[in-house]
């Protein structure tokens, strides 16, 4: 079943690591390692790759990566979406509501943080897992996509 969408926020400009989310550990780099484990769920239909312009070849050379192969999508912020102060989420709205989802049907989305590199496959599971079970009783883990359209 696939009904996640992830979204990964990496811009260049890091206040404190400068380009830590451009950073490579062994022979990849940091936003790889939780792109990775996400897919591995099977669960996450596409991962949107949202950054600036500047990113665009590194991105297609990371898309032809077998495990990568047609899931992921990139999304060009606009240099106000780049700024150290710009929230969240007004890009991941931007981001839902852009051209990039129309065909796509999905039911949850979750912010892979690029530089978590930590969060395994059974992470990923498990939040879904808690999430799905908890969606009917309340409404405490995040909110939902209508939320974010509006």
């Amino acid at each position: 079943m696939q009904d996640c969408i992830g979204i990964i926020l990496a811009r260049a400009g890091s206040r404190r690591v400068k380009n830590k989310n451009f950073l490579k550990l062994d022979s990849k780099y940091v936003f790889e390692y939780p792109m990775e484990q996400a897919l591995k769920t099977r669960r996450f239909k596409k991962i949107i790759f949202s950054t600036d312009e500047s990113k665009k070849n590194l991105f297609n050379n990371i898309e032809k990566k077998k495990l990568f192969k047609n899931k992921l999508l990139f999304h060009e912020r606009n240099k106000q979406m780049l700024k150290n102060k710009f929230p969240m989420l007004p890009i991941v709205s931007h981001i839902i509501n852009s051209e990039l989802l129309t065909k796509v049907k999905y039911k949850y989305i979750f912010m892979i943080y690029a530089t978590a590199i930590n969060v395994k496959k059974k992470d990923y599971i498990n939040m879904l897992n808690i999430i799905k079970k908890n969606e009917n009783k309340n409404k405490k883990y995040g909110f939902s996509v209508q939320t974010l359209t509006k």
